[in-house]
């Protein structure tokens, strides 16, 4: 939010544009952004979630870098998966615009959450997520990535 802080200070800068980020790996259009972003977010283990969290920050823009990064440095800080060893694997079954909300992407994934402990034996099951994307330097990239299941 942009505006007057406390009397005599500055105004905060206005947030930055996404076009003026640079994420790691711009893709060349909106689906193919969402596909390479879900695909590293649904497949991970106990062992590589943080740095799989600090890579979807990198390739990420706006609300979805912030947020992956704070994943990562709390995934790095909690103990509970790597006891349980912890593992998701999913496969994305569709990427869709939203008809009734424009600029939003409906994107379905197929996942399998297991472990030991009370990771064991969960059920695959479907997931749903709202995703936002944005025209970047190079091409375009996530901006909001917001499981709903």
């Amino acid at each position: 939010m942009t505006g007057a802080g406390s009397p005599g200070e500055p105004a905060a800068p206005p947030p930055r544009a996404p076009i003026s980020e640079a994420p790691a790996a711009a893709q060349p259009t909106p689906q193919q952004a969402l596909a390479y972003f879900g695909s590293l977010y649904v497949n991970w283990d106990y062992r590589d979630l943080p740095a799989r969290q600090r890579r979807l920050a990198a390739i990420a823009v706006g609300d979805a870098h912030a947020t992956e990064r704070q994943a990562a440095a709390q995934s790095a800080r909690d103990t509970t998966l790597t006891r349980a060893h912890a593992w998701n694997k999913g496969v994305l079954v569709s990427i869709a615009a939203d008809r009734l909300s424009p600029g939003v992407w409906v994107v379905v994934s197929r996942e399998q959450t297991g472990g030991s402990g009370e990771y064991e034996a969960l059920p695959a099951g479907f997931h749903l997520t709202l995703a936002r994307v944005a025209r970047v330097d190079g091409g375009w990239a996530v901006s909001s990535w917001e499981p709903q299941s």
